[in-house]
């Protein structure tokens, strides 16, 4: 994967960026943030069958988070829920080549996905 190509994509054209319709709504919203790093990241999800039918999300952070939460958005559809557990803030640092000093960025991540874990009652 080309991680400039990637990161400018996804960027420009974030895919499941948004809020839902009102007839629509999300089941489970889960959020974070670290205000010293001005990022903030929350995931909407639609849930069926013990699966994440469907994802919406917020992010207020730099092109590298916006890039990494939309691609988290994107890969947890279709998932058991347990995937929102598995979020790996290395693994994004790696796939959008995000300078180590931005690695509390991806954990803000990490920890929005982890927040509607818990309100779905799951625990690691």
């Amino acid at each position: 994967m080309d991680a400039n190509g990637e990161l400018r994509q996804r960027f420009d054209g974030p895919r499941a960026y948004g809020c839902w319709r009102e007839d629509e709504g999300p089941e489970v919203s889960g959020c974070a943030e670290d205000r010293s790093q001005l990022v903030w990241v929350r995931f909407d999800l639609q849930l069926s069958a013990g699966r994440i039918g469907a994802v919406r999300f917020h992010v207020l952070g730099c092109p590298h988070t916006m890039a990494a939460t939309s691609w988290v958005a994107e890969s947890l559809v279709g998932q058991l829920v347990s995937a929102l557990e598995e979020v790996d803030p290395q693994a994004l640092r790696q796939t959008f080549a995000v300078p180590q000093e931005k690695l509390g960025r991806l954990l803000v991540i990490e920890d929005a996905a982890r927040d509607c874990a818990a309100q779905i009652g799951l625990h690691k």
